[in-house]
């Protein structure tokens, strides 16, 4: 069908679907915003990220176009954590709020899009509603780190939005206007890197603007039913998209090299990618279809039972074959089946980051295609009453299971414990899951439950030194700082990567025993090691603070504070320090200072408490000299 001079104008039913669209969404994600911030990749990217601190600013904007932090180049998404940051400071709501808006406005973009392409209501409003509702697709919006990927979804709506604008009318200032909306979902994600591609699909379909050959027409040679001409012309549309996905598939490779996330041909071989890749193809389509046992983490299986690579080979051929037979009766099959396959090239494990097999935020763009497939040839608009009743009464059931489901994957992501939880109960035993586990556990104040799990991981990984100093730091909560100070030696025997770290907080628990000239060692090597380590400046002052020693106590935490300024520990230990020296209103903003980096926090409520009414004598009786 040739819909791409069809003029679209906005009747009573686009306003129900954009109502319905809004209400599914609120309905589904409904307490998403007062959920917390979890352990994994949410202290990178916002709770211990000392960049933040540079809010929407000049800094802050240099910053996050010059810095490749966390193995990426996307400014665009540090430009979104630094304006959230100043308005919602530390509060995770507003961001988890931020996500789910873009999440609410690619939904509404994407039906808004398909309705303009091809004229249908009822299939672009399902299409839309799968994809706000579907429980895949809850990993994208209630982890605040994920930001990055409904970030650039937004901007691959709009590009697809200005696309097809530009397609119904073409003009340079629209087409520079799409190339715009590219390059800002790229500065979000490179995951934008096949959606050139993806316009050249939905040029053949919905828009029509490839012509179906006809021998008749004597206009040459002929790939798959399209004439060349056109293709090759459409081709060289797509090469100022292509040239900047280029540019930004380097870059993101060079972020991730640079940063160590890519593991080595031998951990991961090539024919064991390739299977991985195969198997999970269909795995996502099985969790598009039933979407049970979602978790945060799939542990990479190494070399898949030949079995599931020949399933999966089966369904990759059979799909295949049923959408090229189908191009010219059913066009929508062959361009959905391409889109899946196409979009989850750059993220399907040829290119193995981490450890993990797959994850469900992956599938956010790619399962577009397959809603589109089955919203296409199921969602009928033509046909009698009863049977455009019956479907709409079956997608109906449909959309309340899947509103359910995604309610409540989204409690799995209340904090870190419950995710965690989830994923033990999914994925079974892991060290990554009982490392983040214990990890929550201990943050939730339970050093013991937390303890245990960190014993898994080093049953599961004995050799590694890292996971000695996490034991260490759980048992030093624990209170059993003999046993931490064994692990933390053991963590140094085996040259674990946080060596200054470790240093730094073996010196703390030797300050603790008495033994400040061992601690003073420690921490020095902590500093020489890393002069940029917090903990170890703040560690030092502790230890100055316990000689006596006060200025260069509060010179320490200053440094401190001047690697992190959101370390509220170390604004109320110098708080503590300056009230010592008998600086009060000094203190006073310190603790202030504590707070609002952290809510709540006990310590400094007391001290601020304690000192504030210091303050009020001190002026109490500087009034009285004065009468």
């Amino acid at each position: 069908m040739n819909t791409h001079a069809t003029p679209f104008h906005l009747r009573h039913g686009d306003l129900f679907w954009g109502a319905a669209l809004v209400v599914l969404v609120f309905s589904a994600y409904w307490g998403v915003a007062d959920h917390a911030f979890v352990n994994y990749d949410d202290p990178l990217y916002v709770t211990k990220n000392p960049h933040l601190i540079k809010g929407f600013s000049i800094d802050g904007i240099l910053w996050a176009f010059s810095t490749l932090y966390a193995n990426f180049w996307h400014p665009l998404t540090w430009l979104s954590y630094l304006f959230d940051f100043e308005l919602f400071g530390m509060h995770p709501g507003g961001y988890l709020f931020t996500n789910l808006m873009l999440h609410l406005f690619s939904t509404l973009i994407l039906f808004a899009t398909l309705r303009r392409m091809t004229g249908a209501l009822w299939r672009s409003g399902l299409v839309a509603a799968l994809f706000a509702l579907h429980p895949l697709n809850v990993e994208s919006v209630a982890w605040v780190a994920e930001r990055k990927n409904v970030l650039s979804t937004f901007f691959w709506m709009l590009t697809v939005w200005g696309y097809c604008r530009y397609a119904q009318q073409p003009g340079r200032g629209r087409f520079v206007l799409v190339l715009v909306f590219f390059v800002l979902g790229l500065m979000a994600k490179p995951m934008l890197v096949t959606l050139p591609f993806v316009l050249l699909l939905i040029d053949y379909w919905p828009l029509g603007r490839l012509s179906p050959f006809q021998a008749s027409e004597g206009n040459g040679r002929s790939l798959a039913g399209i004439s060349l001409v056109p293709f090759f012309s459409l081709a060289i549309e797509k090469l100022p998209f292509l040239l900047i996905a280029a540019v930004f598939s380097v870059i993101a490779y060079v972020a991730q090299d640079v940063g160590g996330a890519l593991p080595s041909l031998e951990t991961f071989p090539l024919p064991v990618r390739a299977a991985n890749a195969l198997v999970s193809y269909s795995v996502y389509l099985r969790k598009m279809v039933w979407p049970v046992d979602l978790t945060v983490f799939y542990p990479h299986p190494g070399m898949p039972p030949w079995g599931k690579v020949g399933g999966s080979m089966l369904v990759f051929v059979l799909v295949t074959f049923f959408s090229v037979k189908q191009v010219r009766s059913r066009p929508w099959f062959i361009v959905g089946w391409l889109w899946y396959l196409g979009t989850l090239v750059p993220v399907i494990g040829l290119v193995q980051i981490g450890s993990f097999a797959m994850a469900d935020r992956f599938a956010y763009i790619p399962l577009i295609g397959v809603f589109i497939m089955l919203g296409w040839n199921t969602a009928g608009e033509s046909g009698g009453r009863w049977k455009q009743w019956g479907l709409v009464l079956c997608w109906a059931m449909v959309l309340v299971v899947m509103a359910g489901m995604t309610r409540q994957q989204v409690r799995y992501w209340q904090n870190s414990t419950t995710l965690f939880r989830h994923a033990l109960a999914v994925a079974g035993n892991h060290f990554v899951i009982h490392k983040y586990l214990g990890a929550a556990l201990a943050e939730d104040g339970d050093p013991a439950a937390a303890a245990w799990h960190y014993r898994e991981v080093l049953r599961l990984e004995p050799d590694n030194g890292g996971n000695h100093y996490n034991l260490g730091v759980v048992l030093a909560e624990k209170g059993d700082t003999v046993a931490a100070v064994w692990h933390y030696r053991e963590a140094l025997r085996l040259k674990a990567d946080k060596e200054g770290e470790i240093h730094s907080n073996l010196g703390a628990l030797l300050i603790n025993q008495g033994a400040l000239a061992e601690a003073a060692a420690h921490l020095h090597e902590a500093i020489r090691i890393d002069p940029s380590l917090k903990k170890a400046h703040n560690n030092l002052a502790n230890l100055y603070a316990r000689q006596g020693r006060l200025d260069l106590a509060v010179d320490s935490y200053r440094r401190a504070l001047e690697i992190d300024p959101l370390m509220a520990t170390a604004c109320n230990n110098l708080g503590v320090a300056l009230a010592r020296q008998g600086k009060s209103e000094a203190a006073v903003v310190q603790f202030k200072r504590a707070l609002k980096l952290r809510p709540g926090n006990g310590s400094a409520l007391k001290n601020l408490a304690r000192y504030s009414k210091v303050c009020n004598r001190d002026r109490e009786d500087q009034l009285h000299v004065r009468q």
